[in-house]
C-alpha cells in the first residue's frame, strides 16, 4: 500500500475517532451535527406574531461577541454553536425596546452543547 492510498483510511479513522465518545464517557456515540447553544424565539408584545426577521441577536461571554441576524422560519435567531459558557443575550429591533437576559448558562454533555431556548417578547417604542 502506498502512502497516498493510506491517507483516506487514516483520515476516516481520525474523523470516526472524534465521534466515538465524550471525554466523560468514551462509550457514548457522538453525532456530527452542530447544535446552537442559544435559540431565541422573537415575538411581538402579545406573543403571537413572529418578529425574528429584521431583528439582531447579540451574544456576549467575556471578550467573545457574536451577532446573528439570519432568522429561521421568521421566528428564531440562534447562536453560540457548540460553545458552552455563560452569556448575556440581547435582541435589537428597530422601533422596539431592546430585550435583554443576563447570565444564560449553556452546558455541554461532552458531545454537544445543551440548547437553551428563550422567548423574547418585543415591546414597541412609544411614538409621540
Amino acid at each position: 500500500m502506498t502512502r497516498a492510498s493510506r491517507l483516506p483510511s487514516l483520515a476516516g479513522l481520525i474523523l470516526l475517532g472524534g465521534c466515538l465518545g465524550s471525554p466523560a464517557d468514551p462509550g457514548t456515540a457522538c453525532t456530527l451535527e452542530a447544535r446552537a447553544g442559544i435559540t431565541v424565539e422573537i415575538l411581538d408584545g402579545t406573543g403571537t406574531i413572529p418578529l425574528a426577521d429584521g431583528s439582531v441577536l447579540t451574544l456576549k461571554e467575556g471578550s467573545y461577541v457574536e451577532t446573528v441576524s439570519e432568522a429561521v422560519d421568521g421566528r428564531y435567531l440562534s447562536g453560540a454553536w457548540e460553545r458552552a459558557g455563560t452569556y448575556d443575550v440581547r435582541i435589537d429591533r428597530e422601533g422596539h425596546v431592546p430585550w435583554r437576559s443576563a447570565g444564560i448558562e449553556v452546558a455541554s454533555d461532552g458531545c454537544h452543547v445543551q440548547t437553551v431556548a428563550l422567548t423574547a417578547p418585543m415591546v414597541e417604542l412609544n411614538r409621540s
